[in-house]
């Protein structure tokens, strides 16, 4: 049976273990054929789905990945021009760079004098 990831596990790790995943990898599409200046920024509130969607154009894109088989069956792979498209995967050397800070928590006691 197939799960759900609560875990947030990244795109490849969804794909390897067979796990349910919304398939929004058109996403990859509309960045190809964006005329931007090539930056792009992802808002959304949390749990949202931008670590998945970050580690799954690393995994498209990243010629580290080059080769796997983690599109096969989606939606990228499938639309009209998907030559084109599967022919750019495994193309570009990426480096990612991460803000988060993890606080540290903090115990509170209250004491009666």
């Amino acid at each position: 049976m197939k799960q759900i990831d609560a875990g947030g596990l990244s795109f490849r790790e969804n794909r390897r273990r067979n796990k349910y995943y919304v398939d929004k990898t058109l996403l990859i599409k509309d960045i190809l054929e964006s005329d931007d200046s090539g930056v792009f920024l992802f808002t959304r509130p949390r749990r949202f789905g931008k670590t998945t969607n970050l580690t799954m154009m690393d995994a498209f894109f990243n010629i580290d990945y080059k080769g796997n088989d983690w599109f096969d069956g989606l939606a990228i792979s499938q639309i009209h021009g998907r030559k084109y498209y599967m022919g750019m995967k495994g193309r570009a050397v990426l480096f990612g760079i991460s803000f988060w800070v993890k606080v540290p928590k903090v115990k509170v006691e209250i004491v009666e004098i």
